[in-house]
């Protein structure tokens, strides 16, 4: 495959994997796992070379060959990333050469190993017992052997780790009574927010650094008076125990400055929590290390906040922010080193006392047996547990039927609504039930019980939705919200998701309730939305993240299939014009090009962009695109104008991923930059929300393809005109002076001069149109050039990102985004 430069350029090989010798089991594990064909048939031959007995160990075997597989993939190409590296310094000169190797074909080696042991449903320590072996009987390096040794000293570091900041955490912060759900919420996030900064901070270490056992309790205490500080802004919390040592001593007063938190410190009094630890190393690590390493994370936005002082993480709903943001960080770094997940060893445990333990481990399957929809015979790992616990204990329980305040609220004439809900209920209970039976080999029982807890579920949420409705609009009659079949049948598949993400069946794993009930993704992701804003307590916060998650992919691809009714539109909106839209409290004021009439299209519109520019974004950094704010710019207006001016042709039955990834290569080309789908390609691969079908498998007319097949043949036709306009741009800003840059209208607005954290403005760059004279352009340039006059050149983004500053340069611990 050649690219618009007729460049060999194809990043892998479609290659059928050979698994007519494998029994279903493994099958269904390589799906799962979702390996590229070098990798799997690497990883199977490895696995021949030994006789392998009982298929316990088969599994076993096979895991730890494929382990061995991703491993040493990850290290021929860090090798062939310093080679290249060599190359490039020693032939600098050489503007044809490629130095990035082609025969990498974007191996697929970032995979964690918490996903891995998950498929196989095997123990980390049964597998690094096993590995142990595999390390002797395949010959490998003492490298290689090395890494498994540091892993299993790693993980008991952790656990000695963990059971010290549990102890810790609980002198700090007090548990509230279940009966206070939003406190309880706030401290469940602090908990998991604290563990997971001090995880990715730890990982800016040097690899030799990260198992020392002295240097990981030292950050581990900076991690907690971070934490603890922050949260004392939220002044007179619930969740502060007031009896610590540490705390201010008029924090509890009314008018307790805040602001005299910026030079607090309460590192002696929580070092002191941990025997034996000399609380002066931990200061010195405080004032270099770690200083240095959280002002990187303000720079990079892993952190928003007060970056001055290093403070408001928490207060004013930017925990919940932050905690976002760290964990999608965390999770690229650990699919990117093969790395353990160490975020599994964080399970929150409500009580504190062993009896209470017990009985709150037993309370969900007791407070079930109790209810006609028991899932029985099905095994309950400790997520599913606390998530169907949550769900069973909030408040009253689960209602069995819908209840009876809203049954009295509506009128004896409209009481077909009450009809029309039972209906929708039995017609979407039978088509789950054959739907499952035919998909998952769900009995019919086994699916009653799993549709009876969706559907209490359903009143649950339907009582708080329409209390919501009526505390914003009193005279609101209830009955127009519940003759409305979209929305009863979306927010019935919504909890029937939720039902069979807790249950964790894999062949019924979204989109499949979409598929079952014929969803428009349009329609189910605003319902997400109601759901999320109004669940009172109800969702725990991993359910919650994975409606998030259901709603991201929605945006993504699922509400650009063909039958989409945004495809109605006349065109689909600029991100401007959508700004303009909200703003606007005048209808007849919306500009006529956008031809919005309704207005979830315009809150789905603006969620799209912000997706896609947070993409765009991640994509960018590990390429180096973010160095000159321009060049975002151009590939943000690149990736727009595919979507306003070409949204049919190149995005129906496709990915939002896939215009970007085109639009990156195309604005390489176009600006000189040696940038290969290779190079953009391993980048995807490293992201959490990766999908390979989205290079491997384009939709085209006919047979799929791959991403550059579909580049050549439909991208780059549909863009050509688009893409002269953009050299002529480019051409423009070369002829400016070297020392002259662009002048930059202000696109966004800082929120105080302490916060690193902006609001964007709606104002877009200035960007050639089909009536731009690009001669006229380029000679006025030159004669400005010549004459040392200055040309102001807006060159804005329209964006929702804005440019990052510059990383500090400090020691960081070896990775493959390097």
């Amino acid at each position: 495959m050649t690219d618009i430069n007729g460049v060999t350029n194809t990043p892998f090989d479609v290659v059928k994997p050979a698994l007519d010798i494998l029994d279903t089991s493994f099958g269904k594990i390589f799906e799962r796992l979702d390996l590229p064909p070098d990798i799997q048939n690497g990883a199977l031959q490895a696995y021949r070379e030994f006789k392998i007995n009982g298929p316990e160990d088969a599994q076993l075997w096979l895991c730890c060959a494929i382990y061995s597989e991703l491993q040493q993939a990850r290290m021929k190409e860090m090798l062939s990333r310093a080679v290249a590296a060599r190359a490039k310094r020693k032939n600098s000169g050489d503007q044809q050469q490629e130095y990035w190797s082609k025969s990498s074909q974007c191996n697929s080696w970032n995979m964690s190993l918490s996903h891995l042991l998950r498929c196989f449903n095997i123990g980390i320590n049964v597998f690094l017992q096993k590995m142990k072996h595999w390390n002797m009987l395949a010959h490998h390096s003492d490298t290689f052997k090395k890494r498994i040794e540091n892993l299993q000293r790693r993980l008991s570091i952790d656990k000695l780790l963990l059971r010290h900041y549990k102890n810790v955490f609980q002198q700090l912060y007090l548990k509230p009574d279940a009966s206070k759900e939003e406190d309880l919420l706030e401290y469940q996030a602090i908990y998991e927010f604290g563990w997971l900064l001090f995880l990715v901070v730890r990982n800016e270490l040097p690899e030799y650094a990260v198992t020392n056992l002295i240097t990981s309790f030292q950050l581990l205490v900076c991690t907690l008076e971070l934490v603890y500080v922050n949260a004392l802004e939220v002044h007179q919390s619930k969740i502060i125990n007031r009896e610590f040592p540490g705390i201010p001593k008029d924090w509890t007063e009314e008018n307790f400055d805040i602001l005299s938190l910026h030079g607090y410190c309460a590192i002696d009094k929580i070092g002191a929590l941990i025997p034996d630890l000399p609380v002066s190393g931990v200061v010195v690590v405080r004032n270099s290390f770690f200083r240095k390493t959280i002002m990187m994370f303000f720079s990079e936005q892993r952190l928003v906040g007060n970056h001055t002082h290093m403070r408001e993480l928490i207060k004013d709903g930017l925990l919940e922010v932050n905690l976002t943001s760290l964990n999608r960080n965390y999770a690229t770094f650990v699919a990117d080193i093969n790395e353990m997940d160490e975020r599994l060893f964080l399970k929150f445990e409500p009580q504190t006392n062993p009896k209470e333990k017990e009985v709150a481990k037993d309370a969900p399957l007791k407070e079930l047996n109790s209810k006609l929809w028991m899932i029985e015979g099905h095994k309950f790992c400790e997520a599913q547990r606390m998530n169907l616990y949550q769900l069973l204990t909030h408040g009253n329980g689960l209602p069995p039927t819908l209840p009876t305040h809203i049954r009295d609220a509506i009128d004896k004439d409209d009481a077909n609504s009450l009809t029309n809900i039972q209906n929708t209920l039995r017609d979407m209970a039978l088509k789950f039930g054959t739907a499952a039976e035919t998909t998952a080999h769900l009995s019919d029982e086994e699916a009653k019980r799993r549709f009876g807890l969706s559907s209490a579920i359903y009143y649950k949420l339907l009582d708080s939705i329409i209390k919501a409705e009526l505390q914003r609009k009193p005279g609101l009659k209830i009955t127009k919200l519940l003759v409305q079949r979209t929305f009863n049948a979306t927010l019935i598949a919504c909890c029937l998701e939720l039902v069979l993400h807790i249950c964790g069946q894999k062949t019924l794993e979204f989109p499949w309730v979409l598929e079952c009930y014929q969803i428009e993704a349009f329609e189910f992701q605003k319902i997400i939305e109601l759901v999320v804003r109004h669940h009172n307590g109800l969702l725990s916060q991993a359910l919650i993240r994975h409606l998030q998650s259901v709603e991201t992919e929605c945006l993504a691809t699922h509400i650009w299939r063909r039958d989409s009714q945004l495809w109605q539109l006349d065109k689909l909106p600029h991100y401007r014009n959508l700004q303009d839209t909200t703003e606007s409290e005048d209808k007849e004021n919306v500009p006529k090009c956008v031809n919005i009439t309704h207005k979830s299209v315009i809150i789905c519109m603006r969620k799209f962009y912000l997706l896609a520019s947070q993409r765009l974004h991640d994509l960018c950094k590990p390429l180096g695109l973010l160095g000159n704010p321009m060049d975002f710019s151009h590939m943000w207006h690149i990736v727009e104008y595919s979507v306003t001016a070409h949204g049919s042709e190149l995005l129906r039955q496709r990915h939002l991923d896939q215009l970007i990834i085109c639009a990156i290569y195309m604005y390489g080309c176009m600006a000189g930059l040696r940038l290969t789908f290779t190079q953009i390609l391993q980048v995807y691969r490293r992201q959490p929300y990766m999908r390979r079908s989205v290079y491997r498998e384009v939709p085209m007319e006919g047979a799929p393809c791959d991403i550059i097949a579909f580049y050549n043949q439909v991208y780059i036709p549909l863009m050509t005109f688009y893409s002269q306009l953009l050299k002529c741009r480019l051409r423009v800003r070369a002829l400016l002076q070297p020392n002259q840059k662009p002048a930059m209208e202000h696109t966004h607005r800082q929120i105080s001069p302490n916060h690193n954290f902006y609001l964007m403005s709606e104002t877009v760059p200035v960007m050639c149109d089909q009536t731009c004279n690009c001669t006229t352009l380029i000679a006025e340039a030159t004669e400005n050039a010549l004459s040392g006059k200055k040309r102001s050149y807006s060159f804005n983004k329209s964006s929702p990102q804005h440019y990052q500053p510059k990383r500090p340069n400090i020691l960081r611990r070896s990775t493959a985004n390097q």
